[in-house]
């Protein structure tokens, strides 16, 4: 047996003698080689067995020593192996291809012989094939960006018809990994896919990433895809449908607890989709058929449509940077989740029999249904138009204190989870007679306006908020914009508003919560607090401490008032809103005139530093 080491910390051809030491090409089933110079440079370098080329070997090893961190930097600072030709592992040995997992192998249009163990990023470009008389173990990860075929004795993943570790990926259109042919006599057929069993932080995963990407298995007749045989995934294993693929099989599927199937789909059609306790199918995509769900179903972005019957006893959720979830048929053991900038559309609302638990700032599309109203009432979300009842919607958990903005928007229902917006105790507002508290105001009494016009009160709500029994209470602790935030006497004295109340700066309505800097503006813990809101024949700018500020705008929300004229609402959520065209100026909550508004605030802070706050 001879050694040989690669030499130069640089790329080259495996086949020129000088590259090597001693200076020989290591060719014989004898060699055993290793390559773990350490590079010049910070890129790594690449070893090759050019195309035409065939060499054989005992034993290779890569980067053993010298980048055994290497192979872990970013980018890759360590010896990859490229196998343009032919490779092979000399009869009779066990084919290792030796060194740490996260080694780099490429092929492109190559051919290794005998493979055994290989610890590599495995990428096959072109037509490449793996054949031989060992067994393949591939212990990181097979990309193929052209075809790759695994032909050999047996696959060691795989025990029976289960697929127990290893990463296959099928990347790009038309990219293929075939498993098994006619070299070897391997059939292949896998019915299930898990975790290995010895590794408890292992995971199986095989990827489909865009349409005509393809994962075969040879029969023994013909390959064929993985759709046709694939019923099972089980804990600690992944597929991938990625790059708006379709997936199409007459299999019922089933995602088994601790399995995931993700989605970057076109179409999902199965003979029926099952998801166990503890399964996850999450994306987007669009799924048909039935769907028994007792897991999770997560949308996520552009949206996961389910166009068939969804029964179980699971949850229906989002991702939780928000996304669309669009339904047809939901049973009524189903839970819908939402986290507060989601939108669910029930396709067909009379079919949807599930429980819906939103949150402020959620959106439910009611499709082909008019309405002007939604009202809770005793945990039954009441929908209507005028004064008949066009849909009931059962809702789970603390709706105390929401609001149910209705809006028509493309031929459906938008019902928004919203909230008032409100001023505390002891705010004066001008009036021609001066400045009275907010809560001395009555109706009828003249206000005047921002434009120096004044406007009757048509009504003024008042509502007492226990924060301490709240169950979240920074939707409602008030924010303080202090005396002088924004320019001399704006405010006159401290304003206190609840967090969702627009101020009127840079010709634009902003939220006070948009505000908060931690200087002039901010949020007060408090036990308790009495928030009181005016309203004029239609929504204006009030003086509120000197400073402009909205008046009420009727969003349907009056049920957070004590004075409401509707069933109270207990604990209300004064952190979020709607809007409409009736309201007097745009709202905005990002951009460059909030930008110069908060940049105000800063510069205000900084100028007025070691003097105290008005009382």
């Amino acid at each position: 047996m001879a050694t040989f080491t690669w030499t130069t910390g640089t790329s080259g051809d495996w086949n020129t003698a000088a590259n090597w030491g001693p200076a020989t090409i290591p060719n014989s089933g004898t060699a055993e080689v290793v390559i773990d110079a350490a590079p010049v440079g910070t890129n790594g370098y690449t070893v090759t067995i050019a195309n035409g080329a065939s060499d054989m070997v005992q034993s290779l090893t890569l980067n053993p020593t010298n980048n055994l961190l290497g192979v872990l930097a970013t980018p890759y600072n360590a010896a990859a192996l490229e196998v343009d030709g032919t490779l092979t592992f000399a009869p009779g040995t066990d084919g290792t291809l030796g060194g740490p997992l996260q080694n780099l192998l490429v092929m492109n249009n190559g051919t290794i012989v005998n493979a055994g163990t290989v610890n590599a990023f495995i990428q096959g470009v072109g037509n490449d094939l793996f054949t031989g008389t060992n067994g393949i173990y591939v212990t990181n990860w097979l990309q193929a960006l052209g075809t790759v075929t695994i032909d050999t004795k047996t696959i060691a993943e795989m025990a029976g018809t289960t697929l127990f570790d290893g990463i296959f990926e099928a990347k790009g259109p038309g990219a293929t990994i075939n498993l098994g042919g006619t070299l070897q006599g391997l059939a292949v057929d896998i019915t299930a896919m898990q975790g290995p069993t010895l590794i408890p932080d292992g995971w199986t995963e095989l990827t489909l990433n865009a349409p005509g990407s393809e994962i075969n298995e040879w029969n023994g007749t013909a390959y064929v895809p993985i759709e046709q045989t694939l019923s099972s995934i089980q804990a600690r294993a992944t597929l991938d449908v990625l790059g708006g693929r379709d997936y199409t099989t007459a299999n019922a599927l089933a995602i088994g607890s601790g399995a995931l199937l993700n989605l970057e789909a076109g179409t999902i059609a199965t003979g029926g989709l099952t998801v166990d306790a503890g399964g996850l199918v999450k994306g987007t995509a669009t799924i048909g058929g039935v769907i028994t769900d007792n897991g999770t179903l997560s949308a996520s972005g552009a949206g996961l449509v389910l166009s068939g019957t969804v029964n179980g006893t699971g949850n229906l959720t989002f991702d939780p940077a928000g996304g669309t979830l669009e339904v047809a048929n939901v049973g009524s053991s189903v839970t819908v989740t939402m986290h507060g900038n989601d939108t669910l559309k029930l396709d067909n609302p009379a079919t949807f029999l599930g429980t819906i638990a939103a949150q402020i700032g959620d959106s439910i599309l009611l499709q082909g249904l008019t309405a002007t109203s939604a009202v809770l009432n005793a945990g039954t979300l009441v929908v209507s138009n005028g004064t008949t009842v066009v849909e009931r919607i059962a809702l789970a958990g603390t709706y105390t204190g929401d609001t149910f903005n209705v809006s028509m928007v493309g031929g459906a229902a938008d019902i928004h989870v919203a909230a008032a917006v409100c001023y505390a105790r002891g705010t004066r507002i001008m009036t021609p007679d001066g400045e009275v508290p907010v809560e001395d105001l009555k109706e009828g009494q003249l206000v005047v306006t921002a434009s120096c016009a004044t406007a009757p009160i048509v009504w003024v709500g008042r509502r007492r908020i226990d924060c301490t029994r709240h169950p979240k209470p920074r939707q409602v602790h008030p924010i303080r914009i202090g005396a002088s935030a924004l320019g001399p006497n704006l405010p006159k004295r401290d304003l206190l508003v609840s967090p969702q109340h627009a101020i009127f700066a840079e010709g634009v309505l902003i939220p006070a919560k948009c505000l908060v800097n931690g200087l002039n503006v901010v949020q007060e813990e408090v036990d308790t607090v009495d928030y009181f809101h005016i309203e004029l024949p239609r929504h204006d700018l009030l003086l509120a401490e000197g400073l402009a500020a909205e008046s009420y705008l009727d969003n349907g929300d009056r049920g957070t008032f004590e004075n409401g004229g509707v069933v109270l609402t207990l604990h209300p959520d004064l952190s979020t809103w709607t809007w409409d065209a009736r309201a007097c100026a745009e709202l905005e909550v990002t951009g460059p005139r909030v930008d110069a508004v908060r940049a105000r605030l800063r510069s205000q802070a900084t100028s007025r530093r070691g003097k105290t706050r008005a009382a």
